[in-house]
């Protein structure tokens, strides 16, 4: 298993970051290596599945935990490989602080632990900061 960890803060109300990032079916608006986003259900709760495509791999994703405000977990798989991924938030002297969580865990992961770890460091710091990029317009 691998994992890794990332951050970035913005200076927009939290209920603002928080509709963004529960809404999946939009996030290729802001990410823009994402593609055909799917979502089963219409509200974004525990149990959810959606598939989207990463550059051209399809993956196939649970929601396994909504806190409102607070915290969005899921689970996606692709080719034997599962990856688990928390996104916190916390509202620190009028700014938001995201937190990235991620481990990752397969066959193929662990035969190539040190590429699949600078992938997964490379890929969160671009999805987060293209996430706080998409708030720039809404800064103070």
């Amino acid at each position: 298993m691998i994992q890794s960890r990332y951050s970035v803060t913005v200076n927009v109300p939290i209920e603002l970051v928080w509709a963004k990032l529960i809404d999946i079916q939009n996030w290729a608006t802001w990410h823009p290596t994402l593609s055909n986003i799917k979502l089963t259900d219409r509200t974004v709760k525990n149990g959810s599945v959606f598939t989207y495509h990463y550059d051209k791999t399809k993956l196939k994703a649970e929601v396994l935990e909504v806190i409102p405000l607070k915290t969005f977990k899921f689970k996606a798989s692709a080719k034997g490989v599962t990856g688990i991924n928390t996104w916190t938030l916390e509202e620190k002297d009028d700014q938001v602080i995201i937190y990235d969580y991620e481990e990752m865990n397969g066959l193929i992961v662990r035969l190539f632990k040190k590429q699949f770890q600078k992938g997964l460091e490379d890929g969160m710091k671009n999805w987060l900061e293209n996430f706080k990029s998409s708030f720039s317009k809404n800064e103070k």
